[in-house]
């Protein structure tokens, strides 16, 4: 009942916004970074400005694919989406990228390329790999690149895959998720814990959640959710004085394997501090390379190449 309620709302919304704009006028957390270096150009802002963005129809269609299993795990639900949610998706992601983001302030900011990260991530996954398999299998599908038939680890740590394809545009600028995460959000907020706010369709990657990061929120939400991910020992296990963590700490925004542990003690909550507190070292690393949610049905294949294209307002700009 909740699911259709939810497509009903989005049937409707999406319907709305395209009458309004007709009115008016891609991720790979163990990916290595870009060679190139940080974007500089994204680091413009103002820090007067007041402006927020309501990510409206983000939140509709969060609410309609993210659902929890009976420990409290979130996974996305691919076929929940639908064809019209695909494109209520579509529109959110090209308002987006038209927003002038050089005109918010840094905390706007930050919410703002958490939030376009994750619809494009969730957009690329449902376009590029709508084949998938049963969740839990390494063997996804189809690559869309190709003709043979690949491994989810071998996309991730490739040289080449999805999520180095350069085709949002902010600005004037066209941008790879890789890019976004490693040359704008980890260069410009370093004293952050970002990578927590970055979603992937694995198992072992932090799990998107159903509220969008908001500017007000942002930095709360993202120790909530690196609370989270410590908590869990399919992430970060304890044994003594050594921890078993994830592979995503071995990515040098963590500053190196002897400063993991502290780290792990920084953000994590209060039960998980104490239980960190005798640990001194990594004593091995892990990751889950087993799909996460709950794969999309073969009534969801779209035609590729369909980035930045479709109508209507995610959000409003309020001042």
């Amino acid at each position: 009942m909740t699911t259709c309620r939810n497509r009903t709302i989005l049937v409707a919304l999406c319907s709305a916004l395209m009458v309004c704009f007709a009115a008016s006028g891609a991720r790979a957390t163990l990916q290595p970074p870009p060679p190139e270096g940080p974007l500089t150009q994204f680091a413009a802002h103002d820090p007067k400005s007041i402006q927020t963005y309501s990510y409206l129809l983000w939140t509709k269609i969060l609410g309609t694919v993210i659902e929890e299993d009976d420990k409290g795990n979130t996974g996305v639900n691919y076929g929940a989406l639908g064809v019209t949610g695909r494109n209520a998706l579509e529109s959110f992601v090209a308002e987006l990228t038209s927003v002038p983001v050089s005109t918010l302030n840094r905390n706007e900011q930050l919410a703002y390329w958490l939030n376009l990260y994750n619809a494009a991530s969730l957009r690329l996954m449902i376009d590029q790999f709508s084949n998938l398999g049963s969740p839990g299998l390494e063997l996804a599908s189809r690559n869309p690149y190709a003709t043979e038939r690949f491994n989810v680890k071998r996309v991730y740590t490739g040289k080449e895959n999805p999520w180095t394809v350069r085709n949002l545009t902010v600005e004037g600028v066209t941008l790879s998720l890789n890019d976004i995460e490693h040359r704008i959000l980890y260069p410009q907020w370093p004293d952050e814990p970002v990578a927590y706010g970055l979603s992937c369709p694995l198992r072992g990657c932090p799990a998107l959640s159903r509220q969008p990061f908001q500017g007000g929120l942002v930095h709360e939400q993202l120790r909530e959710a690196a609370k989270r991910f410590i908590a869990d020992d399919d992430n970060v296990a304890i044994k003594g004085d050594t921890v078993k963590v994830s592979e995503i700490y071995k990515q040098a925004v963590f500053g190196g394997e002897a400063k993991v542990p502290d780290h792990l003690r920084q953000y994590a909550d209060i039960s998980r501090k104490r239980d960190l507190g005798a640990v001194t070292r990594v004593g091995g690393y892990m990751f889950d390379w087993k799909l996460a949610g709950k794969q999309p049905p073969a009534s969801l294949r779209l035609p590729q190449g369909q980035m930045n294209r479709g109508a209507g307002a995610g959000g409003q700009i309020q001042e």
